[in-house]
């Protein structure tokens, strides 16, 4: 079964040092020597672009009768990961049980709290070196994934993407962004916005859909771990500024252009049925269906397709999904 698919790869994760033994090593660096192993450790990609046949991916795991996975035109789960200068064309379809994104299935950065994971193990170790803001806001960077000139071009039909049970996260580009950074300026023309999604024509999502992304929020503070203890001494709003870049999800030049008809964003699900109660659940957006800490620039949508609307018979009604 596939947990993760992706069209060029399925599922990206830093490097486990602690099985190779060197973890016991990383007490004996200093930081800079520990961010150039992070640097080693983690996946990097560069000018690594493929061109679909009309291409599906479909992620279609299960963990009994759950169904489960990831998928994404280009990676299906990307953790900690940096990738310039490669896109993926010719792209059909996206399906997935829980993110699906015409670029990236979902999208984290590395977190210390994550217990025998190998990125907090790498994490921790950096982190109980740490003297300074300075050296802090160096390390979280490092850890921060980060995608640059990638774009994702459906066929000249169109690119669907579709995510449909259990935490459900739909969109154009990336299903779910957690922290990070987005920026597509270098594949900008005659001095206009950069793109991120060419030819989309339809985002179907259970929770969240957007033609961007459909769930983007920023990190938390707590996903460092407790031995950055270098927190504690932060008192003055400058050297809590220095740290944000490291927390909050960053997307620029990143436009979404839909096929000549335009694309529809579509949520299929309700709190009534999302055992989460998550009080988001249900949003969807041209760009973003749901968004926290978020911040955008030089992205625009091009175009949404005309929807009617009809005014619901009954005003009082609580129901309102016939009014949609």
């Amino acid at each position: 079964y596939a947990k993760a698919a992706g069209g060029f790869a399925g599922r990206l994760m830093p490097g486990d040092v602690a099985q190779t033994g060197s973890i016991k090593l990383l007490g004996l660096l200093n930081v800079n020597q520990l961010l150039s192993v992070m640097d080693v450790a983690y996946p990097r990609i560069s000018d690594s672009s493929i061109e679909g046949d009309s291409l599906v991916v479909t992620a279609s795991g299960k963990n009994d009768d759950v169904a489960l996975g990831d998928a994404g035109g280009y990676i299906g789960n990307g953790k900690a990961v940096m990738v310039k200068n490669s896109d993926v064309t010719n792209v059909k379809e996206v399906t997935a049980p829980y993110h699906a994104g015409g670029y990236i299935g979902i999208m984290r950065s590395g977190s210390a709290a994550e217990a025998g994971d190998a990125t907090g193990d790498l994490l921790n170790s950096v982190l109980g070196k740490i003297l300074s803001l300075k050296e802090l806001a160096s390390v979280l960077q490092a850890a921060s994934s980060k995608i640059t000139n990638c774009k994702v071009a459906g066929t000249a039909d169109g690119l669907t993407v579709t995510a449909d049970r259990g935490f459900e996260n739909a969109e154009g580009y990336v299903g779910e962004m957690q922290s990070g950074h987005v920026d597509n300026s270098s594949n900008a023309v005659d001095a206009g916005k950069g793109t991120a999604v060419e030819n989309l024509l339809k985002v179907e999502g259970l929770r969240y859909a957007g033609g961007f992304g459909g769930l983007v929020k920023a990190g938390a503070v707590a996903e460092i771990g407790d031995k950055s203890s270098i927190l504690t001494k932060v008192v003055d709003l400058t050297g809590l500024l220095s740290l944000v870049n490291a927390f909050v999800p960053v997307i620029s030049n990143a436009s979404v252009n839909s096929v000549e008809k335009g694309f529809t964003v579509t949520v299929t699900g309700t709190l009534e049925k999302d055992s989460t109660n998550d009080a988001d659940a249900g949003s969807a957006g041209g760009f973003i269906g749901c968004g926290t800490g978020v911040q955008i620039s030089n992205s625009d949508v091009n175009k949404l397709q005309h929807t009617g609307v009809s005014e619901p018979k009954n005003l009082q009604q609580e129901d309102g999904s016939s009014y949609y």
